[in-house]
């Protein structure tokens, strides 16, 4: 069946809510989803990775400005188990890339607990380097630390 990336919408970020409840189990909460779908395209952007009618991936990222430069955080980004090691990962951050070259934005970031290896290989591997450690980052996970990792765009 062919895959599908379909940018994200107010109306299809329910899809992003139930597939982040399956990834990431109890890190967002409504509210987050409420916020994303009132400011897709001004704050929020994204895409969804499909196969027929079923969500089996997505990026949601952030625009954050400061002193006139942009920076695109990326809050999730994830790709059920059976879909992983297909490129689908990599495709998903090329899309937000050409969106940040779109929004003029000088780097990607974001946070990943320093326990889960896969996600660290992946965006170092993806040419993001671990900037800092960040102790006691995460409330509900064990380790709670974090990597703050950083891509260039510039």
């Amino acid at each position: 069946m062919e895959i599908m990336f379909e940018p994200l919408t107010a109306q299809n970020v329910d899809q992003a809510r139930l597939l982040n409840a399956v990834l990431f189990p109890g890190l967002y909460q409504p509210r987050f989803y409420s916020e994303v779908s009132k400011s897709i395209g001004q704050v929020y952007d994204g895409f969804l990775v499909k196969q027929g009618s079923s969500t089996i991936g997505g990026i949601i990222c952030r625009s954050d400005r400061d002193n006139g430069s942009c920076r695109l955080y990326i809050v999730t980004l994830g790709v059920l188990a059976p879909y992983r090691r297909e490129g689908l990962g990599r495709q998903l951050l090329k899309r937000i890339e050409e969106l940040a070259s779109n929004h003029s934005a000088l780097s990607l970031y974001l946070h990943v607990n320093i326990g889960n290896d896969e996600a660290v290989s992946f965006y170092t591997n993806s040419l993001f380097q671990i900037k800092e450690r960040i102790p006691n980052y995460y409330r509900r996970t064990n380790p709670p630390d974090a990597f703050l990792l950083q891509k260039d765009l510039m």
